[in-house]
């Protein structure tokens, strides 16, 4: 993670394309701790373009765990680069904070249901 102007810049690197999956689904999670003790999550779900729904593709959350509300509720995004996972978020959706300590999850749904927690948690990064 770096940070450009404004805004953060969330990033995964990746050994191929994260855009064409077809059945499994995959959601990266950005957990903050903000220097006034706010505790956030950034988003990245992919829902995978084989499923029954009309939600496929990227999208992008911001959600405020210490108050349990969505800061920037879910919504449809562009699909990122080859190789990486990627997305800028504006400093002030985590309370513009001076320091924070965050991790990195990544998690898979194999079926693309659409319901219930995903299968496996894959990576963990501090």
């Amino acid at each position: 993670m770096k940070k450009q102007d404004e805004a953060f810049l969330y990033t995964i690197e990746l050994a191929g394309n994260p855009n064409p999956n077809e059945n499994p689904e995959t959601l990266y999670l950005w957990d903050i701790v903000t220097d006034k003790e706010q505790y956030y999550g950034i988003l990245l779900p992919h829902f995978a373009t084989g499923n029954n729904s009309t939600e496929r593709g990227w999208y992008l959350a911001v959600f405020n765990m210490t108050s349990n509300t969505y800061i920037v509720p879910m919504a449809k995004i562009f699909d990122m680069p080859e190789k990486r996972v990627e997305f800028p978020v504006k400093d002030f959706f985590i309370g513009a904070p001076s320091s924070f300590r965050y991790w990195v999850e990544v998690f898979v749904r194999t079926n693309s249901t659409l319901s219930g927690p995903p299968d496996y948690l894959m990576d963990y990064a501090p």
